[in-house]
């Protein structure tokens, strides 16, 4: 994962150190390529989606530099390392597992940043991500590695060889752990989603943890109008034992039911 984003990142330095490339870069695709960031998943959509979107024609110009006599040794040479890293089995499976994945918590994450949101509507999208990770792992998964297989009988690139070589102690040789360049991509790109998943529910806790205790207002409809009284009463017998010295759970049911009425 890390080689990806650097391949992503060396495209961007590749062509903005040089004005010349700039140019040429510009006058081939109709958005240029962005650099990425570690920490701002925004930066990291933004980077992908030139190289996801304008991969042939990003391509065809490195390759037209490396066979332009008029080019300097070293774009040439730097353009022939940028094409030898992009046309590998790895990188073409990941472009799609990350465009898929980025695209997604992207779109999530902009509507985080909206002013409007609240915190309820925020964890329940969050919770949206989360099920969408969880429950369409295989296919996320799977689909990479079809749009990888693909993309490599494109452009003709070998990807079913260096089975992984299981490390053992000390003194004793490598043994074949029966991984193929798939097997292994697969088992890679579902630890990942794993730990996106870990991660969200680090990074979110106190948010869920506060949608848990008052979440329940903010769904207006169900407090007015719902017909499950039951889940209504265990909201606030919750709300009202953890808050046990400011109001009663079993009286603030009776008021909304109340309310209910007056409405």
């Amino acid at each position: 994962m890390v080689t990806f984003f650097g391949t992503i990142q060396a495209l961007y330095v590749f062509f903005s150190r040089s004005t010349s490339r700039w140019e040429k870069l510009v006058s081939t695709i109709p958005i240029t390529v962005k650099s990425e960031s570690e920490t701002r998943w925004s930066s990291r959509a933004e980077a992908l989606k030139p190289v996801s979107k304008y991969f042939d024609e990003l391509l065809d110009l490195l390759h037209n530099m490396v066979e332009d006599a008029d080019e300097i040794p070293e774009t040439r040479s730097d353009a022939r390392n940028l094409c030898n890293r992009m046309l590998t089995y790895d990188f073409l499976t990941l472009l799609g597992f990350w465009k898929n994945i980025i695209t997604i918590i992207d779109r999530i994450q902009k509507r985080l940043q909206d002013p409007s949101m609240n915190f309820h509507s925020a964890a329940l999208d969050l919770k949206a991500l989360k099920d969408y990770f969880n429950n369409g792992r295989e296919c996320i998964v799977n689909e990479a590695l079809k749009l990888g297989e693909i993309l490599c009988e494109e452009w003709n690139v070998q990807f079913e060889k260096r089975p992984r070589k299981k490390k053992k102690m000390v003194d004793e040789n490598s043994q074949d752990a029966g991984l193929s360049a798939k097997n292994e991509l697969e088992r890679v790109m579902k630890s990942t989603l794993d730990r996106i998943h870990m991660e969200i529910n680090e990074r979110f806790f106190r948010l869920n943890e506060m949608d848990f205790k008052f979440g329940f207002f903010f769904n207006v409809e169900e407090l007015c109008y719902g017909y499950n009284t039951d889940v209504l009463l265990e909201n606030c017998k919750n709300l009202g034992d953890f808050y046990s010295r400011d109001f009663n759970g079993l009286e603030l049911h009776e008021e909304i039911l109340d309310c209910r009425v007056l409405l």
